[in-house]
């Protein structure tokens, strides 16, 4: 048995992680904060487990020591028999498809085609969208397992929302280069003994840094006409995602009201038909 690793940059990881869980609807803080207290905590300068997203932090910083991650997967399966690739252009051949599949005997790979990167990031302008809203929603939706699974969904409709308006037009950079620095002196140890022990070389990546200009977007940026179209369709979206439960909870609650106030009936009514269900009144 071979165990076959791709490993990216610690500092690529973890700018992506930060977009994929403002993506899914978590309220992080905004992404220079959110390292800067990541950092503390992968380093052991705090050790505070009340702080906000403690748990997930130590989730993120055992999974980017590379070295204690591998060496896992070693005492098992012996270290002769694990392949690290470095998940970067000039270490592979062609793209991860051509390389995996040389890696493990294949060696006519000419028919792949050219792989194009199809899971755009979303532009700083939609994920601090998500970001506003999922702090809007904190404290008055409750979390767990059944309603964490809506409201993953909820976010990922927004994505797909916000990429048919044309906000994803743009890749995002939200490294510069005393952060790459930083994260990277941090886990430059454990790296290079990665490898020494399994590619022969002095260094786990190869690849330069790239100083690109930072892309941000401020809030005060938005503008009234496309939050109101955004809105109207969270709202549509919001409904459609209803249970059966939730349904007849909100049929008895109109039911009630109408019982209440005879007179409302009609303008009930014609709010109802905007629904994406039906819902039968007294």
């Amino acid at each position: 048995v071979k165990i076959v690793v791709y490993l990216r940059r610690q500092d690529q990881i973890l700018q992506s992680t930060w977009s994929q869980l403002v993506k899914s609807g978590r309220p992080l803080l905004p992404f220079n904060a959110w390292l800067d207290s990541y950092m503390h905590v992968a380093s052991g300068q705090d050790t505070n487990k009340a702080i906000r997203d403690y748990q997930l932090f130590s989730r993120i910083s055992k999974r980017l020591n590379y070295e204690h991650f591998i060496a896992n997967y070693a005492q098992v399966f012996g270290e002769e028999n694990i392949l690290i690739r470095a998940y970067e252009r000039s270490s592979m051949n062609k793209n991860i498809l051509a390389d995996f599949l040389q890696l493990i005997g294949m060696e006519d790979t000419s028919w792949i085609p050219t792989m194009h990167t199809s899971n755009v990031s979303p532009s700083m302008k939609s994920l601090e969208f998500s970001r506003q809203l999922a702090i809007a929603y904190q404290g008055k939706v409750k979390r767990g397992p059944k309603n964490n699974q809506k409201i993953e969904l909820y976010f990922l409709e927004l994505q797909e929302l916000l990429d048919n308006l044309g906000w994803n037009n743009e890749r995002i950079n939200l490294i510069d280069q005393a952060q790459y620095d930083q994260v990277m002196a941090f886990y430059k140890e454990g790296n290079d003994a990665v490898a020494r022990t399994y590619l022969r070389r002095d260094e786990l990546f190869c690849e330069p840094f790239v100083d690109r200009p930072i892309t941000s977007f401020d809030v005060k940026n938005f503008e009234a006409e496309e939050i109101m179209e955004v809105t109207q369709e969270l709202v549509v979206k919001s409904l459609q995602l209803i249970t059966t439960s939730e349904l007849n909870t909100l049929k008895h609650v109109i039911n009630d009201v109408i019982n209440e106030r005879p007179s409302l009936k009609q303008k009930i009514k014609q709010l109802t038909r905007l629904l994406p269900f039906k819902i039968k009144l007294n």
